[in-house]
């Protein structure tokens, strides 16, 4: 396994877990704002 194979894997995850926060805070936000 070569380092641009897991750099590339590492990018992909990284991109995952970023879309998933995304999705998490579009959907939190505003449950938290209806909190107050």
């Amino acid at each position: 396994m070569s380092t641009l194979h897991i750099s590339k894997c590492a990018r992909l995850l990284f991109n995952l877990v970023r879309n998933c926060l995304t999705v998490f805070i579009i959907i939190v936000n505003p449950l938290c704002i209806g909190n107050h």
